[in-house]
């Protein structure tokens, strides 16, 4: 039991809280400018939904001979589409740990925390009316598809930025050694 004991200890050690933190607002940054860019699977209907008018959307929809399976499959891409962005997350987090002889365990951490996170969020405090309408309707600036290219653009910087900076790294060096 005691060799047991002393993997744990070694593991909790080899925790590094600053590159968890780190990897974790990257990779949030990273799913979320996933998700914005996955309304641009549809852009006549996603610029009919920042109307925000549901009468015009019902319209739309009638006039465009859309079927329950299309807005399902559009609203269904949307919800899940930020998965991509975690994936590409997790293998950019994984990558950096294994090539600067940081543990892997805190990338999977970081991965397992937001995917976590991102679905009670989707899940269980989202909007009922559905999480990818929701996005729409509660954007941060007056919704068009040149802020969301703008929004996910920045997001995609400032995530590739924590992941690649040189000072980034550093500081996360300086605490592996702490």
């Amino acid at each position: 039991m005691a060799n047991g004991d002393q993997n744990i200890n070694r593991n909790v050690r080899r925790l590094n809280w600053r590159q968890i933190l780190v990897h974790f607002l990257a990779a949030w940054l990273l799913t979320y400018a996933s998700e914005l860019f996955g309304y641009f699977r549809n852009i006549p209907f996603m610029e009919v939904l920042m109307k925000r008018d549901s009468n015009f959307t019902f319209q739309y929809i009638k006039s465009k001979n859309l079927g329950t399976t299309d807005i399902y499959s559009y609203a269904l891409f949307v919800n899940e589409v930020w998965l991509i962005g975690l994936l590409l997350a997790f293998l950019i987090s994984l990558n950096l740990s294994l090539k600067r002889r940081w543990w892997w365990g805190n990338s999977l951490i970081v991965i397992i925390l937001v995917y976590f996170i991102k679905f009670a969020y989707n899940h269980f405090i989202g909007n009922h009316t559905g999480k990818w309408f929701s996005t729409i309707s509660n954007f941060p600036i007056h919704p068009s598809v040149d802020a969301f290219v703008v929004v996910g653009g920045l997001s995609i910087i400032g995530g590739f930025w924590l992941f690649f900076s040189r000072k980034v790294a550093a500081s996360i060096e300086r605490a592996n050694k702490l």
